[in-house]
């Protein structure tokens, strides 16, 4: 059975009869899912012990359940370590960290011969503006630099929000930069694996390739390129797939055809059909305006600052 959905006091008050329902194994496996979860509502900045606070309560409530119809912890046919290990993997933290995630590229850095103080209020002095035009009104998780420095650019900037929600108001509002006299030659896109930024780089390529060669309108949207003036979607085309590590699949027998082939099997979902604001593309504040009015982004494929 799915777990209670608790986040404050009010709902374990309320939730107590569903707990009372767990197996021991799902007890241990929901108490584990709460201390993993972030409880915003009930962890005040100022009181370092209100989570801690709200932790025990949750304890009280699932150690004082009824013990009849349920075996004890220690008799568990399966150990609990098995099953918390699928759960908890470190995949899925990352992949969840992803959804909350966006990069930026194009931020200025400060310079490295401050001291670590005002390096720190420049940094985020410029996250908290970005952040506004952004129209994303929250605190940010943690933000920090990828890559090694290299002198006269600054380095992409990982910014990682509290939720979901969040990453994609930054995503849909990335157009508005455009207009931005501080942040028109910034760009915003969400953190990629390594396989998603070479699909992302075959897209760029492809539309580039697309406006030189017919002078038409076409936007990236998801996994394929968008025919603005003909309202069609055109696949991606396996010969835009870079082949950054040819010596690999020359090793290994595969030929490059099949390279390209799986990585775009491995590309995200197209959805059947409708666009959304919230699916704005994987790679650019200019995802959703006219490609032929906008200037190349400039975002490195660097394999020393793709990191994510």
């Amino acid at each position: 059975m799915p777990f209670p959905d608790i986040r404050t006091k009010e709902d374990l008050d309320h939730k107590k009869e569903d707990i009372f329902k767990l197996s021991s194994e799902e007890r241990f496996l929901f108490v584990l899912t709460l201390f993993s979860r972030t409880l915003p509502s009930q962890i005040d900045s100022n009181e370092s012990d209100g989570s801690s606070a709200h932790a025990r309560d949750i304890l009280k409530v699932v150690n004082n359940a009824p013990s009849s119809s349920v075996d004890k912890v220690a008799t568990r046919s399966v150990p609990a370590s098995d099953k918390v290990s699928k759960v908890f993997t470190q995949s899925s933290l990352v992949q969840e960290e992803k959804t909350r995630s966006i990069v930026v590229a194009g931020l200025p850095e400060a310079d490295s011969r401050l001291g670590l103080k005002e390096m720190s209020s420049f940094e985020w002095s410029n996250i908290w503006e970005l952040l506004g035009e952004l129209g994303v009104t929250c605190q940010p998780a943690f933000a920090y630099r990828l890559g090694k420095v290299r002198k006269g650019l600054p380095r992409l900037l990982k910014i990682v929000l509290p939720a979901t929600f969040f990453q994609k108001t930054a995503l849909r509002n990335a157009p508005l930069l455009r207009k931005s006299t501080k942040f028109s030659k910034v760009f915003i896109r969400p953190s990629l694996d390594a396989e998603e930024r070479k699909i992302a780089f075959a897209l760029r390529e492809q539309r580039r390739h697309l406006i030189k060669t017919t002078g038409g309108s076409y936007r990236i949207y998801k996994d394929c390129i968008y025919d603005n003036m003909n309202g069609k979607k055109i696949p991606l085309d396996p010969k835009f797939v870079p082949l950054s590590d040819h010596h690999k699949v020359v090793n290994s027998g595969v030929n490059h055809t099949e390279r390209r082939r799986s990585l775009i099997v491995n590309a995200p979902v197209q959805p059947a059909s409708g666009y959304s604001d919230d699916s704005v593309v994987i790679l650019s504040s200019s995802s959703e305006l006219s490609c032929k009015s906008l200037p190349p982004p400039s975002i490195s494929t660097d394999s020393t600052q793709s990191l994510n």
